[in-house]
């Protein structure tokens, strides 16, 4: 009867107790926050990839990189489009996302649509409130994102760059240095910053 009562009040009222004192990120069980600190904050990374060196808080997650990036199992297939991906969970989100363009979360202050909560509340400390928490000691430049700061200092102050056009990407709401970066950060959909 007990674990009939936590689950209800965990899952279905979403009861969080525990609360990391460093982020205020919530938790049903300190156990998941204890992990939470451990991956977050103190960025342990304790398993590391003998293929190529990238390390991970969790065995699991080490497993998952290994079969995606190192083995290209693709064994889920969109019956839509023909893309292959890794994970079932990743074929579901790519056909809620780009087949049936689900974009649950709204943002209230302009009305753009994100299909992930995470890319909403990315997309308010960006765009809304301008948040850039990372500065280069160098040249004082401020970005959204820890990995911004770390290719710009690489790019404009290690390799000796000339330079550069600055945008910003409305998708990952970071700095990108147009003419470096390709893929999907060329200058199409993206705003140059002054």
């Amino acid at each position: 009867m007990r674990y009939v009562r936590n689950h209800i009040n965990h899952v279905h009222k979403k009861l969080r107790d525990f609360v990391c004192n460093l982020c205020g990120k919530a938790f049903a069980r300190m156990s998941n926050m204890n992990r939470h600190i451990d991956i977050a904050h103190k960025e342990l990374r304790d398993f590391v990839c003998d293929l190529c060196g990238k390390s991970f808080a969790q065995r699991a997650t080490l497993n998952t990189h290994v079969d995606v990036v190192h083995k290209e199992l693709r064994d889920f297939v969109c019956d839509l489009c023909g893309k292959a991906f890794a994970l079932r969970t990743t074929l579901n989100m790519h056909i809620d996302v780009i087949h049936k363009e689900r974009r649950d979360f709204v943002c209230e202050l302009c009305g753009k649509a994100f299909a992930w909560r995470t890319n909403l509340n990315r997309h308010i400390d960006f765009v809304h409130k301008e948040l850039r928490p990372f500065a280069c000691e160098t040249c004082g430049l401020a970005f959204f994102l820890k990995r911004s700061l770390k290719e710009h200092i690489y790019i404009v102050h290690q390799s000796g760059a000339a330079e550069l056009t600055v945008a910003a990407c409305e998708e990952s709401h970071c700095w990108v240095l147009v003419g470096v970066f390709r893929g999907p950060h060329s200058t199409e959909g993206q705003t140059d910053i002054p």
